[in-house]
């Protein structure tokens, strides 16, 4: 042991999550390196150069038993040398002892992760050196390195013993008795136990808010509750009575009939959620007081009473429609609760049904399968807690229970570290302790009154095992090559068991749709769309894991394959089977040409595998009976000839990069052979133009441009936006033209003159408003004349674009969805522009009361692309700050807009946004007297959800193609798809004349913003100056 001569140094010890330093008698580190000299200490195998660099710089550490230094994944912050005392090192789960002169880790890993987790199993003595200091000494000694690394190794030669093993404190059980936190003597009756100034059993304070957190739907008020009860009265007065001292009673049966009346509620359900609510709240209670009724009672004779309210002496009826609004949107919610309190064997399938659809919208279930997502619906629970602090499980528990936060948000507390972080709706926790059947590694405390769905372990392994129970795996040399997941028959007369494929080889997929899902009925020739998903799935997402020529290839060869003939009484089975692989690939292919329509031609190795399959049917078609395959290919082959010819003589399309885009060429989709003229800029603000076709590489373009603007040496291709920020191109991006921001210019620049890039004068926008103009438009007309514009753009749109967008805009072009996304933010800043150029505020009052009802009739014309945008416009914080405009909004406009806000609400996963689509298209479906009109849904969202899919789930899985993600993703794009069903028809505003229709359409189809967020802020206050 080495003795060290006394001095004042830190000693650190860890108590109840807090790290306590205070001064102890020890030595200086330059001493101890004299004594170890001395002592022949295993320290003095290191680096000359380090040991004297550690007299200079090192700190003397005396660290107690059961103190963790680091753990794994964490930054390095320190590196150590032990002096004396043992320690345990986990790695990879395994422990292993060191003891001294061992060194965590190497001297050179200052700015690495730790790969270790390093607890004490004695008192030890350590000399500290910081990062900073690790950083100076690599940068002063760089050439003696390699030397210094090769004596800071750390061997893990022994492995920890049982009897090596002594007890290890375990984390210190949070408790919380829901005591005031200001209560101090209740506090301090807990602290004689622990010693210092945290007591062992109580919850650490700072692991709390200071403040609680508000909730989202604040509970009704009386005067809420009085209003409703006012309202009942004066619709039915004899609905309301007394009984049992009780003055205003109403039975289940009335409230109902009552609030599905006011709130015009399109079902039985609607009306329970809103009921549900009430008694929630407390505005309603059980007349029978003897039973505790979580859920509101259906029976016809069961009798409520409003409590501690009377009726008031008149009605506010703005009031009144604001409370039941209000109403509406949380009764869903209620009804949901209300669904996950019945025990999960007496669920209808209406309730499951309506449970499944809710689970569709969690965060923290978008990536697991719909199989798994109905196996949920069973047996998820609703777990509630009414009290912030409140101790859901601690650190070191047994996994009993997989949660995910429906309401409320918790602090993640880890022994030693305290709050981690905070999760929020839509997150879970809990899961990995179910599935490594481990100890629980944090404790889990609530910010604020919360709702959890609970999840079960005996549930949550039995869905485990019920997943791995449906699943066939099928092999070639070892390896799976097909896995594929039992699904139920979606017809009774099916009796054979049908199969969906969860990952497999693009190949092996192919073969397996061809054997099962192309031809399923002997008598039937052509694919019903939508009848199966799995093929649809398959074409909508091959783009991402098999290439064009790859599928035709596999096509051909499954057309010619011949199956092993055993004898000669197998000669007409082995025709029937070849005769039965040629149909089903021309099925296959008619199926690819319904999913992809022109789209498919676009391609030259496709065409020519066209034209290839069909002289070999030409030539089959006899001797396999292909008469009928024949007509079917021949169809196919005139519309790829239709399709060439038109290449050729339509006109080429002329986009330039200054946004003047002529309107009748977006009246048709752009492919990729259609050319535009560009304006390339030099960074001394002349520019060149550049012919380009929408399917150039960027490199290309670069090239072209270059040498055109004769710039040599290392030239960059550049978006510069309007505020000042650039973005450059990839080599390998396609669509260059129409990826432009809305006043984004295309530059052509040396690498080196980035940073003095400005932008163009006329990227700055409008400086005056069109106010006069749009006095003249009523906000119909505006919708009107929006609606048809963003439909022509939307319905140009291939769902391959989407796929294209996602993997990074090198598999194929994406102009037809760059443009429509460009829409968006055109009139969205098209809105925050007129907003904040117009000087006189009752001008901006007009103009804020004709976006809103604009808006409302996009809404209408169930274009909630557009309807999202305006609402969006009017949220730009450069809109929303002005706060006088705001406040001559009349009511009516302001909780209209209050409601719209409501919808592009993204708690929730965008829930709101979610339940709008959904009802347009059953909307839009229950209209069974014309043809269904379209829905242009709100595309960033998709998008959003497209880029989430894909970058939260690997393409591959074991070589494999992971077709879980593929299900997903079509599912989005059929999504689309449904959304383009029918023809856009609405009717032209009576009110327009003739003479205005064509000015108001070039208008909204051209529309000059301003796109700078500062220049927008500037006008702001200009118009309002802030209030302090």
């Amino acid at each position: 042991m080495v003795k060290f001569t006394m001095l004042k140094a830190k000693k650190s010890v860890k108590s109840n999550n807090k790290k306590i330093s205070f001064s102890i008698p020890t030595v200086s580190v330059a001493q101890i390196l004299i004594q170890l000299q001395q002592e022949a200490h295993p320290l003095q195998r290191l680096h000359p150069r380090l040991l004297q660099y550690l007299s200079q710089y090192g700190i003397y550490e005396a660290v107690e038993k059961n103190i963790t230094l680091f753990r794994q994944g964490e930054y390095t912050k320190n590196w150590y040398a032990v002096l004396e005392g043992r320690l345990r090192v986990i790695k990879g789960g395994q422990n292993y002892v060191v003891g001294r002169g061992s060194v965590f880790e190497e001297i050179t890993g200052y700015d690495n992760i730790r790969k270790l987790t390093v607890v004490t199993k004695d008192f030890c003595q350590l000399i500290r050196l910081e990062s900073k200091h690790m950083k100076m000494f690599c940068k002063s000694h760089p050439y003696q390195l390699k030397d210094v690394v090769e004596t800071t190794g750390l061997d893990l030669d022994q492995i920890e013993r049982p009897s090596d093993t002594e007890e290890i404190l375990a984390p210190p059980r949070i408790t919380v008795d829901h005591l005031d936190r200001n209560n101090q003597d209740a506090i301090g009756d807990n602290q004689d136990n622990a010693g210092n100034e945290n007591h062992e059993d109580g919850v650490d304070t700072g692991l709390l808010d200071e403040e609680p957190v508000k909730p989202r739907w604040p509970p009704l008020t009386e005067a809420q509750s009085a209003l409703l009860l006012t309202s009942l009265m004066d619709s039915y007065p004899d609905y309301v009575s007394q009984k049992l001292g009780r003055k205003h009673c109403v039975t289940a049966e009335h409230l109902m009939h009552y609030i599905a009346e006011v709130t015009q509620s399109q079902s039985t359900k609607e009306t329970l959620g809103i009921c549900q609510v009430l008694l929630e709240d407390g505005v309603i209670k059980p007349l029978d007081r003897k039973t505790e009724f979580a859920d509101f009672q259906t029976e016809a004779n069961f009798v409520y009473f409003f409590d501690k309210v009377s009726p008031l002496d008149e009605i506010d009826e703005d009031e009144l429609q604001s409370l039941l609004d209000d109403l509406i949107r949380r009764g869903n919610d209620a009804l949901f609760r209300m669904m996950l309190r019945r025990q999960p064997g007496s669920r209808s399938e209406q309730e499951l049904g309506f449970i499944f659809n809710e689970l569709v919208h969690i965060k923290a279930l978008a990536q697991t399968s719909t199989s798994i997502k109905r196996e949920l619906a069973k047996v998820v629970l609703l777990e509630s807690h009414s009290s912030a602090g409140t101790v859901l499980f601690n650190q070191g528990d047994e996994g009993t229970s997989w949660y995910i936060i429906l309401k409320g948000s918790v602090n993640v507390v880890i022994y030693g570290k305290g709050v981690v972080c905070t999760l929020h709706e839509g997150d879970d926790f809990g899961k990995l302790a179910l599935i490594n059947d481990a100890p629980r590694a944090a404790s889990i405390i609530l910010r604020e009154p919360c709702h959890f769905l609970r999840v079960d372990k005996e549930d949550f392994n039995r869905i485990l095992r019920d997943v791995e129970a449906n699943t066939v795996r099928l092999k070639e040399h070892g390896k799976d090559v097909l896995i594929l997941e039992k699904i139920p028959s979606k017809s009774k007369k099916e009796k054979s068991v049908r199969y969906s494929v969860m990952a497999g080889t693009a190949e092996q997929t192919l073969e397996y749709m061809l054997d099962t899902r192309t031809f399923e009925n002997e008598t039937e020739e052509e694919h019903v769309p939508g009848r199966d998903d799995l093929l649809e799935d398959y074409l909508l997402t091959h783009t991402m894991f098999i290439s064009v020529e790859d599928l035709c290839a596999c096509l051909l060869r499954y057309y010619n394959s011949r199956p092993r003939q055993t004898n000669s009484s197998d000669a007409s089975a082995v025709k029937n089977r070849m005769s039965l692989n040629k149909r089903q690939v021309i099925q296959f292919v008619n199926f690819w040409n319904q999913v992809d329509r022109e789209v498919m031609f676009q391609s030259v190795t496709v065409r020519d595998f066209l034209k290839t399959l069909c002289e070999a049917v030409d030539k089959d078609s006899h001797q396999y009976n292909l008469d009928k395959a024949w007509n079917v290919m021949e169809d196919i082959l005139d519309n790829c000839t239709k399709y060439v010819e038109g290449l050729n003589q339509n006109s080429k399309l002329n986009i330039s990069s200054d946004g003047t885009k002529s309107s009748e060429d977006n009246l048709r989709p752009i492919r990729p052979s259609d050319e535009s003229v560009i304006k390339v800029y030099n960074a001394d603000a002349t520019y060149s133009t550049v012919r380009v076709s929408a399917d150039m590489r960027a490199s290309v373009v670069l090239k072209a441009a270059a040498k055109k603007l004769q710039i040599e040496g290392n030239v960059v291709l550049v978006e510069m936006k309007s505020n000042g920020e650039y973005s450059l191109f990839k080599d390998e991006e396609m669509s260059v033209e129409t990826k432009l921001s809305v006043n984004g210019r295309l530059f052509c620049v040396p690498k080196e003159s980035l940073a003095q890039l400005n932008p163009l004068p006329e990227q700055q926008g409008p400086n005056e408003p069109t106010g006069k103009l749009l006095e003249t438009v009523t906000s119909k007309e505006l919708a009107y004349h929006c609606t048809l514009y963003d439909w022509q753009l939307f319905r140009n749109i291939h769902e391959t674009e989407l796929i294209n967008h996602i993997l990074g805009r090198s598999t194929g072009i994406t102009s037809n969805l760059d443009r429509l996304l460009v829409r968006f933010n055109q009139i969205q800043f098209w809105v925050s522009s007129e907003m904040c150029l117009t000087s006189s505020q009752s001008k901006r009052v007009h103009l804020l009361k004709k976006f809103i009802k604009a808006a409302a009739h996009c809404k209408e014309y169930f274009n909630l692309f557009a309807f999202s945008a305006i609402v969006m416009g009017l949220t730009n914080t450069a809109v929303s700050r002005l706060k006088g405009t705001w406040e001559k909004l009349p009511s009516k406009f302001a909780k209209i807009f209050k409601d719209f806000e409501e919808i592009i609400d993204p708690s929730r996963n965008h829930r709101a946004s979610r339940m709008l689509l959904s009802n347009c298209l059953d909307e839009r479906r229950k209209n069974t007297t014309t043809d269904p009109a379209p829905v242009i849904p709100f595309m960033p969202l998709i998008m959003k959800d497209l880029t989430f899919t894909h970058e939260g789930n690997k393409t591959l899985l074991d070589d494999l193609v992971n077709f879980e993600k593929m299900h997903m993703i079509a599912e989005c794009l059929r999504q689309i798809r449904n959304c383009m069903t029918g023809e856009m028809e609405i009717v032209l505003p009576s009110s327009e004349k003739p003479v205005t229709e064509f000015n108001v359409q070039n208008y909204i189809r051209n529309l000059k913003v301003i796109d700078n967020q500062r220049r927008l802020m500037q006008l702001s206050y200009k118009r309002e100056q802030k209030k302090y």
